[in-house]
């Protein structure tokens, strides 16, 4: 479980929203793993194997153990109790509204990056033919534009990665599928009117798919994040990168 669903847990302030958003945890327990904030993710060195164990939350199993516990006698004058969760959660709003911020640009970044397509490749990303060498060039080259970009918010202290583990980094793995969304929104006509909450939940779509190329996949009933998880995986996959084998 990331920040981000820690944030949507909380959005309600209601144990009894708590209570419904953990009742499937509250089955499987120690089958729940909890990472860690986006902003810590964002400095682990890639260049180490195992980048997926360090993106764990140390005692967060404890601790859900201990809510789960309380939860069955709480009720909503007791959220006070839950400030060591709203902490991690707040941190996760924190970081998500920067995202959010620079995601509410993407139109204009989107329309801006698709006047250097030639109408001919327009065609081929809209009619999902092969990419021609063109476009992947450009890209990659958007994929280090956002990478650096994100790089020099004041909240994420980057470890660079080396050339060989550019692609393990969780900075460029977040920018690669984002440049991917841009694809995506290039198939669907370069809408330039989509409403912030729908972009807002898109760019959590992505991130969420690129949390999963650190694991064994991802694990959902909603067909646009397990796609941009799947369409992304094969990309890291022909990039070189380490990709754990997938099981979902």
């Amino acid at each position: 479980m990331p920040d981000f669903v820690w944030m949507e847990i909380y959005k309600p302030q209601s144990i009894d929203g708590l209570r419904a958003s953990l009742s499937v945890a509250a089955d499987f327990p120690s089958q729940v793993l909890h990472l860690r904030g986006a902003r810590e993710i964002a400095g682990i060195d890639p260049r180490p194997a195992g980048f997926g164990n360090r993106m764990i939350w140390p005692g967060a199993q404890r601790d859900l153990n201990g809510t789960i516990r309380v939860l069955e006698t709480f009720d909503d004058s007791s959220i006070a109790r839950f400030r060591s969760f709203q902490s991690h959660t707040e941190a996760a709003n924190q970081h998500l509204g920067s995202m959010i911020a620079a995601a509410g640009d993407l139109p204009e970044l989107f329309t801006s990056i698709s006047r250097n397509l030639t109408q001919h490749e327009l065609k081929i990303i809209r009619k999902r033919g092969r990419l021609p060498l063109t476009v992947i060039e450009k890209i990659m080259e958007m994929t280090r534009v956002l990478s650096e970009g994100f790089a020099k918010s004041p909240h994420i202290k980057i470890k660079r990665p080396s050339p060989k583990s550019y692609f393990d980094s969780y900075i460029v793995r977040v920018s690669l599928s984002l440049s991917l969304y841009f694809l995506d929104w290039v198939r669907r006509g370069s809408p330039k009117n989509q409403s912030p909450k729908r972009i807002r939940n898109d760019v959590i779509d992505r991130v969420i798919a690129t949390y999963g190329t650190y694991f064994n996949g991802v694990l959902t009933k909603d067909r646009k994040a397990y796609d941009a998880h799947i369409e992304l995986r094969i990309v890291l996959e022909n990039l070189n990168a380490r990709v754990p084998q997938q099981y979902v």
